[in-house]
């Protein structure tokens, strides 16, 4: 077996591009490293120079420039720091050094982190101090301002100057400005063998006067003010019915925020009256009054307005002749109820018109906006009617086909020409238990709504009923057939009696009945009593038969038998017998 390792010459080559490798790659590795580790440091030393000032503020009167040592053991005793305090870059213990603290004249703080014996406090540097009253805290009217020069000796300068004006000469010591009646940037020096600056804003000055822009009155009594105030913004408005100007802390101002510089609305409620209404800022200035002296005054007043009503023709009443609405301030209208509208008899209801338009229904809202006259308005009912009608032997149906402008209220009818009336609950009615083959004089009558009456007739005659019939054949036994009307069953009820007998009671057209000898009477004779009846009326008819025997042959084992009678009764007689036999 062959074994092959790498050559010399082949390790040397990696090596030398391994070499090349890190040779390019290194400075941006150390640049990473470095820069981390500054911004690692400027972190660690921001976090020891904010507890140093916390410290400051807490513990050291730093209204004099000059240098203070603060160990950094200090910080750890007061719990602003946790032992031990480790520099970032070096990893070492700088728990027992000091931060020198460095307040110059403008009252800038500079930090430093140096050894115990590197810090030397001096806290004599001169230093130029403001005395601001009222203090910059709340808005004023005015403020006023003493500048605290240091005194530096002959040959200093002391100047002050406001915004951007001009440098103005003071003197040393406390010297008063004149009133500052706006914000503005105070700039103050002190020059000579050095300089010594110094600068504060002075704030929240209000010495402009809000103003009311407008006052309206809008719908249903509402008092809208427009207001501005360009500098603090407007915090309060106050309304009164007195013109007297109030004192910027009364009692009565109504808190409201408008911003500065924005214009605003107020809405305020109130009835019937002239008011007076003011506006004040945050520094308590107060709108300027009017030519008067007084407030910014605005009047609410209503107004009443009246419809009057008119009864039109073929009115029985009207509910009432006017009314009246108030339209409050600063609206446009007004709403009542139109009065109610009776008609004459006969008239249908229209509503109320104002000229030719009609504005509404009786009860129904109506919109004032000025004073009007309305009248009442009616239409005459139409209604019409016709009656049609069917008819059976005992029966009457009587339609009435109506219309109406308004609602038919009732319907009537009568069988006797209108002598007597029959009232329904709709617009069919039927008569019965009528005498049949009569005519009758039907009429129907409506009511509408209005009271109108409408009425229309005709004639109609009830049916007959038809009575039965017979057809007798047979000789022994006799059938005799029976023929009904129509409607056995269901119009009518159909009998028959055979011999005064028992009554049958028949459904259909047709039925028989059969006599057999011993039906017959001695006298030969027999009979059949139908009847046809609707419950009322009653149709019948009887049929009798009467046998009559003569030489009858009597086919008997197919023998022909004589009969040697030479009357009836001696057949008769003989043929029972035979039967019998």
């Amino acid at each position: 077996m062959n074994k092959k390792g790498f050559t010399l010459a082949e390790i040397l080559g990696v090596i030398v591009i391994i070499a090349l490798l890190l040779l390019l790659l290194m400075p941006t590795i150390i640049n990473k490293i470095a820069q981390n580790g500054d911004k690692a440091g400027e972190i660690n030393d921001q976090l020891i120079f904010d507890a140093v000032d916390n410290y400051i503020e807490e513990n050291i009167d730093t209204t004099k420039a000059g240098t203070y040592c603060i160990p950094i053991q200090d910080l750890v005793d007061d719990g602003k720091l946790v032992s031990p305090v480790i520099d970032v870059e070096t990893g070492e213990d700088i728990t027992d050094m000091t931060i020198a603290v460095t307040v110059d004249s403008d009252g800038n703080i500079t930090h430093q982190i140096v050894e115990k014996d590197e810090c030397n406090a001096d806290s004599n540097i001169h230093k130029i101090d403001f005395i601001v009253n009222p203090d910059n805290n709340n808005w004023v009217h005015e403020r006023h301002v003493i500048i605290k020069f240091p005194q530096m000796g002959s040959g200093y300068t002391y100047q002050y100057k406001i915004d951007n004006g001009n440098w103005q000469n003071a003197e040393e010591g406390n010297f008063e400005l004149p009133v500052f009646t706006k914000i503005s940037t105070l700039q103050a020096r002190v020059t000579g063998a050095s300089i010594i600056t110094g600068s504060i804003d002075i704030i929240n000055i209000d010495n402009e006067l809000p103003v009311i822009n407008s006052v309206t009155v809008e719908q249903n009594s509402k008092i809208k003010v427009n207001a501005i105030d360009n500098v603090s913004g407007i915090i309060g408005y106050y309304i009164s019915e007195n013109n007297v100007k109030p004192d910027p802390d009364a009692s009565g101002w109504v808190t409201t925020n408008i911003k500065a510089g924005q214009a605003g609305n107020i809405t305020i409620s109130k009835s019937q009256g002239t008011y007076y209404i003011w506006v004040k800022d945050k520094a308590g200035n107060i709108s300027a009054q009017n030519s008067e002296g007084g407030g910014t005054s605005i009047t609410i007043q209503n107004r009443q307005v009246t419809a009057t009503f008119i009864k039109g023709e073929n009115i029985a009443s009207i509910g009432s002749n006017s009314k009246t609405c108030t339209i409050e301030a600063g609206n446009n209208s007004c709403q009542i109820t139109l009065p109610s509208i009776t008609p004459n008899e006969g008239y249908i209801l229209d509503g109320w018109y104002n000229g030719n338009t009609k504005v509404g229904n009786p009860n129904a809202t109506y919109t004032l906006t000025n004073d009007v006259t309305l009248t009442s308005k009616v239409n005459a009912d139409y209604a019409s009617l016709t009656v049609s009608t069917t008819a059976t032997s005992n029966t009457i149906t009587a339609i009435a086909n109506a219309e109406a402008s308004s609602n038919i209220v009732k319907y009537e009818f009568s069988k006797d020409g209108g002598r007597t009336w029959e009232e329904s609950d709709s617009n069919i009615y039927t008569f019965k238990n009528l005498t049949q083959g009569t005519t009758y004089q039907i009429y129907a009558k409506i009511t509408t709504a209005t009271g109108k009456t409408v009425e229309a007739n005709r004639e109609e005659t009830t049916s007959s009923i038809i009575a039965p019939t017979f057809t007798q054949s047979g000789v022994y036994p006799i059938t005799v057939k029976i023929t009904f009307p129509e409607g056995c069953g269901t119009t009518y009820t159909c009998t028959y009696q055979k011999n005064n007998g028992e009554i049958k009671t028949v459904t259909t057209k047709e039925d028989n009945a059969t006599f057999y000898l011993e039906d017959v009477d001695n006298k030969y004779n027999g009979s059949v009593l139908a009847r046809v009846t609707d419950g009322t009326n009653e149709a019948n008819n009887t049929h009798n038969l009467k046998i009559k025997l003569r030489a009858i042959d009597l086919s008997y084992n197919n023998d022909k038998t004589e009969l040697p009678c030479e009357d009836a009764q001696c057949a008769l007689d003989k043929l029972k017998e035979m039967l019998k036999n």
